[in-house]
């Protein structure tokens, strides 16, 4: 029978709606597109814009233009923000200059606070504050001995992310690079929103630094950045995620090699809960249990031989796979026993006996 004139004639009595709802297949789980990383990340830059969070905006779209290169919306989002953030923060520095002007002193901190915010090298707004109004309203603090710039910045405005105040805004002569004890420092009164943005920008950098070395394949030398940042700053997620990886991919590539005690040991820096790298640990302490028993089998082999030696080795190595390996460890102290017994005995037959006269 031909199938043609029955399809058409089905397509005529029921419409092309209800055949394209009849042949429309749904694509299974396994058919659907992961979206790409660079994809989640100019999300969240089109979310900053949106909220005006400018410089947070940019830096994810920096982020999205190292993961995808050469994609011209990037690039003009890009320079877009670089304009828009220039024109604001120039907008601020003149209020805060024409308020300056006009005395008005406590306002014009705010709309340069504010240029500082959305552009930190505003290179105008610093100058006024560090050479102007800072003059106004100064802290004392004495250097003591084993003070560091990062102590300072901690002792004064409360956040060691603020060395980069004393760097920027405090020139040499206010800020000695060499802190000798007993030395008087007269630093600027800031506010907290301006510390708290440039600690936050310092972060990013850092950030974006670990980020160029794990694009570089030299994820080892990014660790020890990104760890600092967290042990200073552990709620930073970026931080946390990317360790996360690194300790990941590497545990991964060592268990591949089958060096699994060193992948055990790189399973369990990452979170507990990230990915599947609960039960990979488990799968490596197996292989770990395993290959420990397989030695400790073996130093009983050497064991009924008399070979006392090449048992214990073989039994170090089973407590080296599992330390809890009851009798690896307890034939393994047997047999030291009875060797310490055994060279006794040889030093005994070793001495001469001493006849009486």
């Amino acid at each position: 029978m031909k199938l043609r004139p029955i399809i058409l004639l089905v397509f005529i009595c029921v419409g092309p709606a209800a055949c394209s709802s009849l042949f429309n297949v749904e694509p299974s789980p396994r058919e659907s597109i992961e979206i790409p990383l660079y994809e989640r990340y100019r999300v969240m830059a089109l979310e900053y814009a949106n909220r005006h969070e400018l410089q947070r905006a940019l830096f994810f779209w920096k982020i999205v233009n190292s993961l995808n290169p050469g994609d011209a919306e990037t690039a003009a989002q890009i320079e877009n923000l670089e304009q828009v953030i220039r024109k604001s923060a120039q907008a601020h520095y003149r209020k805060g200059l024409n308020h300056y002007r006009h005395n008005r002193l406590q306002k014009a901190r705010q709309e340069l606070l504010l240029a500082l915010k959305i552009d930190p090298g505003h290179q105008k707004a610093l100058e006024l504050i560090k050479y102007r109004m800072n003059a106004e309203q100064t802290i004392r603090y004495t250097i003591k001995k084993g003070d560091t710039l990062h102590r300072i910045a901690e002792t004064v405005y409360g956040d060691a992310g603020a060395v980069l105040l004393l760097e920027k805004l405090c020139p040499p002569q206010v800020v000695p690079r060499k802190l000798a004890p007993g030395h008087l420092l007269v630093l600027p009164k800031l506010e907290k929103p301006l510390t708290r943005m440039l600690a936050q920008s310092r972060i990013e950098q850092k950030i974006q630094a670990a980020r160029d070395l794990i694009d570089s394949r030299q994820a080892s030398k990014a660790i020890p950045l990104l760890e600092a940042i967290r042990k200073e700053y552990p709620a930073n997620q970026a931080a946390v995620d990317m360790l996360n990886g690194i300790y990941y991919e590497k545990g991964m590539w060592l268990m591949y090699k089958h060096k699994d005690l060193a992948s055990l040991a790189m399973f369990n820096k990452a979170d507990t809960g990230y990915r599947n790298v609960d039960k990979l640990k488990q799968q490596v302490r197996k292989r770990l249990r395993d290959l420990a028993e397989k030695h400790y089998r073996q130093g009983v082999k050497w064991f009924v031989q008399e070979e006392l030696r090449k048992a214990m080795v073989e039994w170090e190595a089973a407590l080296k796979y599992n330390p809890d390996h009851a009798k690896a460890r307890r034939d393994h102290t047997n047999a030291r026993k009875l060797l310490e017994r055994l060279e006794d005995l040889k030093k005994q037959k070793r001495t001469p006996e001493v006849k009486p006269d």
